[in-house]
Parts: structure tokens; C-alpha cells; sequence
């Protein structure tokens, strides 16, 4: 007994039980398929079965991975996540995750988040998954990746005392409003572009003597 799946031999039979396997696995999900038996007697003479139609359903995962970055690499500003993702029926979106939390959706390839790593703290560690569902909604995870985030923006920082254009006399007080997200280190205090004093803890502050300075002079 000859076996044949949409008119391709897949198998044949010489003893009963007559049966064959067949391997669905490279089959597209929800795809109908035509199964017939040809049985031959001892003298040659032949007869085909009736067709019979089947569905096809896809059980096999999705395989998928986070090809950048790179686990164990350093990245800094706005991270273009890109993840790979195949299937055989086909993907329907990948989910990308940041520390478990889900940072946005990608249906069509190629599949690529957006990740801001402005407002994270230097030198943070953070991991990134992804979760692919192909078109008979199965699912896989990607393996972990693990990346650390560098803080590339400057700190914010603007003199709050004295006022630009006002006047000063005797010792005045310089003060700042100095912030960044992964903190500040120092604030050093120029004046006329050379070095008074540096202050290394909020409030930054250094006391500036004017006394010496020329009257009506401007700094």
C-alpha cells in the first residue's frame, strides 16, 4: 500500500497493518491536505482509496531570541531592541519586556521596541525578554538578557545666587540648582573662568570675597 499526501508518495506499506507516518511539523497552521492509499494486490492490479481531508494544526513553539543588544553589554540614550522570531505558520507579535515589565508590541517584521534609557541611574542593570505568539497562538520566550545602562546626559545646573546682573559686595554666597538622574558628584564655582572653590554636597554653595575686587567692576 502506497500512501500519498496531496499526490506525493510519503510512505509505503507491505504488511498489514498498512500504515505510514506522516510529519505534520513543516506544515503551515490550518492548511487542508489530501490523504489516499493506492493498494496493489499480487497480480499488480491497483485501487486507490477515497480522499480523505485533513487539517493541519501547528503545536510546534515559535523560536525567538534578542539579537541586540548583546547580553552582557552597556548601553546608554534610546536602544533599538531588535529581536529575532520565526515560525512556520507564521508570527502574529512579539512582546518586548524591560525587567519584566512590558515596554511595547511589534506584529511585523522586522521586529524592533524603542527602549528611552534617559531617566535610568548610571550604571543600572536591567533585562530584557521577548515573547513571541505565532499564528496558532503559541508561545516562547526568549532567553534573559541582561544589559547596564550609562547615564550620557549632563547634569541641569543654573546659579540661583546672585542674580545675572545684580550687584554684590563684601563676601557673597554663590549658590546653585545643580540635578541629574544619577546624582551630582561636585559643582565647581568659576570666577572670570578661574576656579574659587568646589562643593560636593547639596546645597552646592561656596562663599566668594568681593573685597578686594575693584568697585563697579563686573564679573
Amino acid at each position: 500500500v502506497e500512501f500519498y499526501v496531496d499526490n506525493i508518495l510519503i510512505g509505503t506499506s507491505t504488511s498489514s497493518p498498512y500504515a505510514v507516518t506522516w510529519d505534520t511539523t513543516g506544515l503551515v497552521h490550518n492548511s487542508t491536505h489530501e490523504i489516499v492509499a493506492k493498494a496493489y494486490d499480487t497480480l499488480n492490479n491497483t485501487a486507490d482509496s477515497a480522499i480523505v481531508n485533513v487539517k493541519v494544526l501547528d503545536i510546534t513553539a515559535p523560536t525567538t531570541s534578542v539579537t541586540i543588544p548583546i547580553d552582557g553589554s552597556t548601553v546608554s540614550g534610546t536602544v533599538n531592541i531588535i529581536a529575532d522570531a520565526a515560525d512556520i505558520s507564521g508570527i502574529s507579535k512579539v512582546e518586548f519586556y524591560i525587567d519584566e515589565n512590558l515596554l511595547s508590541t511589534s506584529t511585523e517584521a522586522p521586529f524592533i521596541a524603542n527602549w528611552d534609557t534617559a531617566n535610568l541611574t548610571h550604571n543600572s542593570v536591567h533585562t530584557i525578554v521577548t515573547k513571541t505568539y505565532d499564528m496558532a497562538d503559541k508561545m516562547a520566550t526568549s532567553s534573559l538578557v541582561t544589559v547596564t545602562v550609562l547615564d550620557v546626559i549632563a547634569p541641569v545646573v543654573s546659579i540661583t545666587n546672585p542674580l545675572n546682573g545684580a550687584s554684590v559686595s563684601n563676601t557673597v554666597n554663590v549658590t546653585t540648582d545643580s540635578t541629574d538622574i544619577s546624582g551630582v558628584s561636585k559643582v565647581e564655582f568659576y570666577i572670570d573662568g578661574t576656579l574659587l572653590d568646589t562643593a560636593n554636597t547639596a546645597p552646592y554653595s561656596v562663599s566668594w570675597d568681593t573685597t578686594a575686587l575693584t568697585n563697579n567692576s563686573t564679573h
